[in-house]
């Protein structure tokens, strides 16, 4: 049994060590007369299998978030250093081994955009995936930013800064004479 013809039987991606050292000898070691369906039955597919994109994708915004949670009160060195290897192994694996990270880091400040951020804070908001010649792979946000929504009586407008929704406010209420609220609102994310 090859590896890519493991990896369709059994409905999951496998790493291709992880088949030579692990899978194959235990593949090898059977008697002839079990059929590859059932050995693949017997294994605990959720040990062995690669995990996905979202799932990848969701441990480097938890990882993020606890920098951020973190940050100003305890050292994050180990925590950086946790989210680069996370996003050197996702960079290796969806975009091949020429791809390179970049991690974007902000400074928290008061009336941040951010939440849970103290004033001077660095920790890390954008991860930038890059090809070798500069071209831009992915840019994926790590940490949720506050964004405000201005809601009129026909319907919400989302922005980036408290300034830039109060202007819009202001002016929709002045032309129009209609209601306007502003409220605040974490960004979501989805997967």
């Amino acid at each position: 049994m090859m590896w890519k013809e493991f990896e369709e039987l059994a409905g999951c991606e496998v790493s291709y060590k992880t088949y030579t050292e692990i899978i194959e000898p235990m593949y090898m070691a059977l008697p002839d007369g079990i059929d590859k369906r059932a050995f693949v039955g017997m294994l605990n597919l959720d040990a062995l299998r690669l995990a996905t994109r979202s799932e990848m994708v969701a441990a480097m915004r938890e990882s993020a978030r606890d920098i951020c949670e973190k940050c100003g009160i305890v050292s994050t060195n180990t925590e950086k250093e946790q989210l680069h290897r996370l996003a050197d192994k996702y960079a290796a694996r969806f975009y091949g081994s020429g791809a390179y990270v970049w991690i974007e880091e902000a400074v928290g400040y008061s009336g941040a955009r951010l939440t849970n951020t103290v004033r001077g804070c660095r920790f890390c908001d954008v991860l930038h995936i890059y090809a070798q010649d500069g071209a831009e792979f992915e840019r994926l946000q790590l940490v949720p930013r506050i964004m405000y929504r201005v809601h009129t009586s026909k319907r919400g407008k989302l922005f980036d800064s408290l300034a830039a929704a109060s202007i819009y406010a202001n002016d929709h209420q002045r032309r129009t004479g209609d209601f306007v609220a502003v409220t605040e609102e974490v960004e979501r994310f989805y997967a």
